[in-house]
């Protein structure tokens, strides 16, 4: 019985492919909530932080791949990891179960030399620390003959479907959403990524090789190692247009992980970004010369054929693709400082912010956010019904609620103006930004020039053709900015209140409907000048 521990996952699912294709139909999967690969997989659910539930899971196995992981969150990883370790290696002590272990390098140096299975540990950073932790149980038992296993190592993913890193969340998956593509630190430092349905046939192949127990293996990957400026290069050869990129900063990560937990966890990792990364796999070539690697022109053509649509980490990685645009080789990034934390609420911190030379306040929304019990009293007032919001369903819709007003439509129309300005980038403006009238007029009358107005009546002017690439304040009676939206190819883009994000087509239908006290339309761009001297 092969078990997995941990199934279902990126390297999980691919290699209980494998070991149905090569090795044997008797395959047990075990997760929390393990789903089948094959009509004849054995699921059985199990927590491994369950001493007695683990030791049932690999009860009748004879070999126990464990490939369990865990939200990028050290805490987590402290509280965790080592426990479920330790359950899994006294399992297999227990029933006399091979153990074969998929390990990564966090705990490398993270510098340019060669990383080979002789390389000392060296771990910075608590997740580093903690896989040092459970590597060294693992090794510890192994020098002392107690269990049969072996360790097989792995550097950064890339690859199709689950696959989930920060190349694949970056690079990939931005090419799928027609996206600026982003890359961490470097775009000319050497990159050594392993296909991740290579990972699990390497994993599987020494798993049934018994002269490879009690030893470390360094899984086998494309040997040319790219930067991330070539491998971007092979993309665009792939998908036949030519992708642009940009190149993010380490004080921008620092600016993030202000508002994002995630992109704070991540920054431990950022060294092996600075450097070339070096990961050697000598001895597993030697010992398998004809395991044919995936290069990276097939990997990347895969990744285009699949053409599935995937999550980005962090939920881990959420990251960058909101609060963390770049600096890039064709655009310039708007600077911008965290002066302080002005107010901490239930579900936000306002923060005072320097927007090039001036002092603006955001609202950003928190990860994790609840529901206000002052607002649900309000709520059953209102309505004269106690019985509101008492079922884990309205609770759900109303924390659905909140966060889609998270942002307003100021900070929804100039995020959508410099998602698609090919001159300047911003990093503050997102899903989770909320900007007040005040500090969105300092932006537009001191760094945008106004380039048109429309008055609303008569209402034949709503149907003049508009400049492309717009941002649009719409003016009251009483002269006050209303609401902003941005224009782009003939569609309007539009944020309300705790509504969903809206594009539409006639402006005269969206006055007619949404903003019928509009006045006066102005027409901005930024002043491309002004902001470049600053």
């Amino acid at each position: 019985m092969h078990t997995i521990l941990g199934a279902n996952g990126q390297i999980g699912e691919e290699l209980t492919k494998e070991l149905c294709r090569n090795y044997s139909k008797e395959i047990r999967l075990v997760s929390r909530s393990p789903k089948k690969v094959h009509d004849t997989d054995q699921l059985f659910p199990a927590n491994l932080m369950d001493h007695e539930a683990t030791h049932e899971a690999v009860k009748g196995s004879g070999i126990a791949y464990v490939t369990v992981g865990l939200p990028i969150d050290s805490k987590i990883w402290e509280e965790k990891f080592p426990v479920m370790m330790q359950n899994v290696i006294a399992a297999c002590i227990k029933h006399e179960c091979k153990l074969v272990f998929f390990d990564n390098t966090y705990m490398y140096a993270k510098t340019s030399e060669p990383q080979t299975e002789e390389s000392a540990f060296a771990p910075v950073g608590r997740k580093s620390k903690v896989r040092a932790q459970i590597t060294e149980m693992l090794l510890r038992e192994m020098r002392n003959d107690s269990i049969e296993a072996v360790i097989c190592r792995a550097p950064e993913f890339y690859g199709p479907n689950k696959t989930q890193s920060v190349t694949n969340t970056l690079i990939f998956d931005n090419i799928e959403q027609h996206k600026k593509l982003k890359v961490p630190l470097r775009d000319d430092t050497k990159r050594t990524l392993i296909w991740t349905p290579d990972a699990s046939r390497a994993m599987a192949l020494i798993g049934n090789t018994p002269d490879c127990y009690g030893q470390t293996w360094h899984l086998p990957c494309d040997d040319s190692r790219p930067t991330y400026s070539e491998m971007i290069n092979m993309a665009s050869e792939v998908y036949g247009r030519e992708l642009k990129y940009t190149v993010l900063k380490k004080w921008q990560f620092n600016i993030g992980g202000v508002f994002n937990k995630q992109i704070k966890e991540l920054q431990e990792l950022l060294p092996r970004y600075q450097c070339d990364n070096i990961f050697k796999f000598d001895k597993f070539n030697q010992k398998f010369p004809s395991f044919k690697t995936t290069s990276f022109m097939e990997g990347i053509t895969q990744i285009k054929k699949n053409k599935m649509p995937r999550k980005n980490i962090v939920s881990t990685f959420l990251l960058l693709t909101v609060l963390v645009q770049g600096y890039a080789q064709t655009t310039s990034l708007i600077k911008t400082k965290v002066l302080d934390t002005v107010e901490t609420k239930l579900n936000s911190h306002i923060i005072q912010m320097l927007w090039l030379k001036d002092t603006i306040q955001v609202d950003i929304q928190k990860e994790q956010i609840q529901v206000d019990p002052t607002l649900i009293k309000s709520l059953r007032e209102s309505a004269k019904d106690s019985t509101l919001y008492t079922s884990k369903e309205e609770i759900d819709e109303l924390l659905g609620v909140l966060r889609r007003g998270a942002q307003n439509c100021y900070s929804y129309a100039l995020e959508s103006y410099f998602e698609h300005n090919e001159a300047f980038d911003q990093i503050v403006f997102g899903k989770s930004t909320h900007v007040g009238l005040e500090s969105a007029e300092k932006i537009l009358d001191n760094y945008f020039q106004q380039i048109g107005l429309v008055n609303t009546k008569p209402r034949r002017n709503l149907n003049e053709p508009l400049p492309n690439d717009v941002l649009l304040s719409f003016i009251n009676k009483n002269g006050r900015a209303i609401h902003y939206a941005y224009y782009h190819n003939g569609v309007f883009y539009s944020k309300n209140g705790s509504f969903a994000p809206t594009e539409f087509q006639s402006l005269r239908k969206f006055l007619k409907k949404s903003y019928w006290d509009t006045q006066q339309i102005i027409l901005y761009k930024i002043d491309e000048e002004k902001v470049k001297n600053i």
